[in-house]
């Protein structure tokens, strides 16, 4: 379909925990080819020595981040649609601790970093606010830690809905 001059395509952004193997390539350039990664560059060393590495694996014909330690990581991808072909735009990497989920690797696409000036939301803030959906949903969770054992570390609490939980 084609737009008139000036108007756009819609864009809508998807929350998933499942990605198949073709966006390896994407996944591991949001993750380690970043250029946003100078803001997080005195993070890293304090998430290796907790977590070690990480790394893209496929595993069940899905893709995986991993890190070289124990416990094994989730992943929430966000996924571009458009009238063309989805794009990986984001992705955080979370565990469980206990009674928190810890953020503790998140990536956005460049274009979707930074203030929008074109009216969307900071892509980080609607994955964060994706986050502590899915902590909502699970049972015992009381809160989600935004970069756990760093300078930046955040705590937010989280309700659980009534009558749901894992």
């Amino acid at each position: 379909m084609k737009y008139p001059p000036g108007r756009q395509t819609m864009t809508t952004i998807t929350f998933t925990s499942i990605l198949g193997p073709s966006y390896r390539e994407e996944l591991e350039r949001l993750l380690f080819l970043n250029q946003n990664q100078d803001k997080v560059r005195a993070d890293l060393p304090l998430l290796i020595q907790r977590y070690g590495m990480a790394h893209v694996s496929v595993s069940d014909d899905c893709l995986r981040v991993v890190f070289d330690s124990p416990p094994e990581p989730e992943t929430l991808y966000a996924v571009e649609k458009t009238d063309g072909p989805d794009r990986l735009v984001g992705v955080i990497v979370y565990l469980r601790e206990g009674d928190t989920l810890e953020l503790v690797i998140a990536a956005v696409a460049e274009d979707y970093a930074g203030a929008r000036t074109d009216g969307r939301q900071l892509l980080v803030r609607k994955m964060v606010d994706q986050l502590c959906d899915v902590a909502r949903r699970v049972s015992g969770i009381k809160s989600v830690t935004i970069f756990p054992a760093t300078p930046r570390e955040r705590q937010l609490p989280v309700r659980q809905q009534k009558g749901r939980g894992s």
